[in-house]
Parts: C-alpha cells; sequence; structure tokens
C-alpha cells in the first residue's frame, strides 16, 4: 500500500490521509449538541435538555475527556462545568444512532505525548472509540490558537501526529480528526499550528460572536477540508430574560447567514448550557444559552431546523454520512490476500476490491443481467466519476484515483445499494 509523504518526513497511511470519511455532501450539514450530560437531556437522570424540547434527535453529541486521566470516557466526572460522560450516551440505546463529537483536553501535556509517555492511554481511548460502531469526531486539542491554552505550536503538531498514528496502528477506521482554531486568530498565526494535511481530516473554530472563523474558513477553501463550526453559543445573552428578536437577529441569524454562504460548513455543534448556573463559568459573562427556555428562539430555531440542508440522528443518519462500518474497515485495513469486500443485500448480492493493476476498483456482480447501473461517485460532492450501464459481464474495472466514493449499485427493479468506499492502491 502507498503512504503519504510528510515534509518533516512522517508518513501516514494514504488510505486515511487527511480524509473526511463522514462529512456529508455538499449542501448538508450535521446538528450537535452539547456540551454536557443536562444540556443535551434525554435520559433518566438528565430530562430536562434539549432534546426533552425539540422533537429531532441531533446527528451528534459534543462531549469531552483529556489526557493522561481519560475522565469524562468510562466514568461520569464535573470539573464545575455540567456532568459529563461519553459511556453513558454509548450505553444508552436512546443515542445509538448518532455520533459523538470528542473535545479532546490536552494543555500543558503535548511535550509528554509527543515523547510517548501516553501512548497507553491514547490507545485506550483510540480502541473506545473503535467500540462504539459509529462516526466519532476527535477535536485533538481544540482551539489550538487560544491564549488560555498557551499550546507549543512546535510540540502540539508533533503531538497531534502521535495521536493519529496511534489510531492508525489500532486500525481505527470510524474517527474523523478535527483542527478547531478559536475562530479569530489570522491564517498566517493558525498555520505555525497545521500538523499537515494528511493529518487533518475537518476544519473547525468556535462562534461565539459576530465574524468569527473568516480565515479559518479561507484556509479550509484552500486545503479543501470540511469545516465544523465545533462550538457555538451566544455568549452573554440571557436567553430565558431577553425578548427572544434580540438575540435571534443579532446573533442567530447572522450564524445561519454565515453557513448559508459557505456550504463548506458542515457542521454545527451549538452549547445548550445555562453557563451562568455552572462554577467554572460564573461570573464570566456566558450568560443562559439554553434555546428551550425563549418561545420566539425555540420557534425560530425550529423553522430554521426545517431546512432539508439540516441531518440529524435516528434511522437515516448513518446513511446520510456514509456509514457503513464493515465496508470502510475491510477497504481501509484491506487483507494481504485482496479479500473481496461483499455487500449482503436484500436484493442482490456483489462486492468489490481495490485493484492495484488498474488503478482503481474491481467490482463483482452474482449475476450482471439483474443490474442495471455500477456507479462511482465523489463522497462529498456526489458528483458522478464513473458509471457503467447495463454491465455485460460480472467482473468488471473501474479506474479512479486514490479517495474517497459513493459506490452504488442499482437493479431493474430500481432496488439501490450503496456503500462508501475508500480506494487506496
Amino acid at each position: 500500500m502507498l503512504v503519504a509523504s510528510f515534509s518533516n518526513g512522517q508518513t501516514r497511511n494514504s488510505c486515511l490521509s487527511g480524509q473526511a470519511k463522514f462529512a456529508p455532501i455538499d449542501g448538508k450539514r450535521l446538528l450537535i449538541l452539547g456540551q454536557d450530560l443536562g444540556a443535551v437531556g434525554g435520559l433518566d437522570r438528565y430530562n430536562s435538555g434539549y432534546i426533552d424540547s425539540f422533537a429531532d434527535l441531533p446527528a451528534g453529541i459534543t462531549t469531552y475527556t483529556s489526557l493522561p486521566t481519560l475522565g469524562g470516557l468510562y466514568s461520569t466526572v464535573n470539573y464545575g462545568a455540567g456532568d459529563v460522560s461519553a459511556k453513558v450516551y454509548a450505553d444508552s440505546p436512546e443515542f445509538n444512532q448518532t455520533s459523538f463529537v470528542i473535545g479532546l483536553y490536552l494543555v500543558d501535556q503535548e511535550k509528554r505525548i509527543s515523547d510517548g509517555d501516553y501512548d497507553e492511554q491514547i490507545r485506550k481511548l483510540a480502541n473506545w472509540i473503535k467500540d462504539t460502531n459509529r462516526p466519532v469526531y476527535l477535536r485533538i486539542g481544540y482551539e489550538f490558537d487560544g491564549d488560555h491554552n498557551h499550546y507549543n505550536s512546535t510540540y502540539y503538531k508533533s503531538m497531534w501526529r502521535k495521536i493519529v498514528d496511534i489510531f492508525d496502528e489500532e486500525a481505527v477506521a470510524n474517527c474523523d480528526f478535527v483542527w478547531q482554531s478559536d475562530g479569530v486568530h489570522s491564517v498566517a498565526f493558525m498555520q505555525n499550528y497545521y500538523p499537515g494535511d494528511e493529518y487533518v481530516d475537518w476544519m473547525g473554530f468556535s462562534y461565539f460572536q459576530k465574524n468569527a472563523g473568516g480565515d479559518l474558513i479561507r484556509y479550509a477553501e484552500i486545503k479543501n477540508k470540511p469545516v465544523m463550526i465545533a462550538e457555538a453559543t451566544p455568549r452573554g445573552y440571557d436567553l430565558q430574560n431577553d425578548n427572544g428578536t434580540t438575540a435571534w437577529n443579532s446573533w442567530f441569524k447572522p450564524l445561519f447567514e454565515l453557513m448559508d454562504n459557505h456550504t463548506i460548513i458542515k457542521g454545527l455543534a451549538y452549547i445548550n448550557t445555562d453557563w451562568d448556573s455552572q462554577p467554572m463559568w460564573r461570573g464570566e459573562n456566558w450568560g443562559d444559552t439554553r434555546l428551550q427556555v425563549n418561545e420566539i428562539i425555540k420557534t425560530n430555531w425550529d423553522t430554521e431546523l426545517q431546512g432539508e440542508e439540516w441531518i440529524f440522528g435516528g434511522n437515516e443518519f448513518f446513511e446520510n454520512v456514509g456509514y457503513p462500518y464493515d465496508q470502510i474497515t475491510d477497504n481501509c485495513f484491506p487483507s494481504e490476500d485482496g479479500q473481496v469486500t461483499s455487500v449482503n443485500d436484500e436484493d442482490f448480492r456483489w462486492g468489490y476490491v481495490c485493484n492495484t493493476e488498474i488503478g482503481g476498483l474491481k467490482l463483482y456482480l452474482d449475476n450482471c443481467k439483474e443490474i442495471k447501473s455500477i456507479t462511482l461517485l465523489e463522497a462529498t460532492s456526489g458528483k458522478i466519476i464513473n458509471e457503467i450501464a447495463a454491465p455485460q459481464q460480472n467482473i468488471n474495472n473501474i479506474q479512479t484515483s486514490n479517495g474517497l466514493y459513493i459506490l452504488s449499485v442499482e437493479d431493474f427493479e430500481g432496488n439501490l445499494s450503496r456503500v462508501k468506499v475508500m480506494v487506496c492502491n
């Protein structure tokens, strides 16, 4: 298998290098909610949060952990900002069809991580994520450029690569890595912390005030990376006592306009919290940003989210982000004997394998006479790359460059079978 080279001598498996495996197609975006158990709700012990007030299950849930302790991953912790536990969500059937957006707090640990002191803990995190059997978006050392985090840029980059390399060694195929800015720094400054195209799947930024994120969006457009607004909250607003119209027009409306004007933004993570009630934030002018406490805000939010661009959790979530876990795993870490990945569809059987001889995919059909078309599309744009109409043989070669695609097979009865595949010859 080829590897992608990096300017400082780093290499990474080319099948994984910088590919946002679980980004929606252009024009679609994920709704993500956080950032503590009470803010999200939907659980027996936590039943007055967002999910208890709105009909649609979010596509993602924001939660947090840290190195070296991994607090909040296996157990419930509270550092003064509400109860946090990824395990509670993972163990709850109500959240089986959502993703996790995990903030990995690493302040003052970048050198020790780079030196390998926490490799064992990183492997534990990697395998916990792999075992969730769902898409996970990992925000490594989030808000890397924030003064409050004071990351050393050199160690930050090496720390990032160390973490991603260990995830690759553990064959974690269900994780996208999100490089998150605080949203207020220039491209020139952010570049000092950039670990390389091969190591970054998404770019993200925090949106606490209007006009945040402009430079990050421009940088993502240059690098062709999808963008997540990884933390968003109307800082300083008390939504419980606001008339609703003021907050909506001055903060929420510009936020939605920003997303509408930049289809590269494919995820919004809203923080639905009464900040002023939490000891960590009390007195720092964060306010109360719970959507459900203001009827005008709640109604406007509901109306805005009726747009077809929004992706929620539930029955169709995995399909919307292209998450056939077995296929991604098999194709991303293929066996040495080139074993065919089988797709056991109810209506017809087929399979595929990367083919180094032709530079693309070799697709196997059980009975080509049943098949109307085979189509290969770009995973993010939906653009058709290759199409075979009414194939005349059971073995078909599809030439394409390395990358992430949607492979679609349709029979003459209109039955459609699709998987997301990685071509990595």
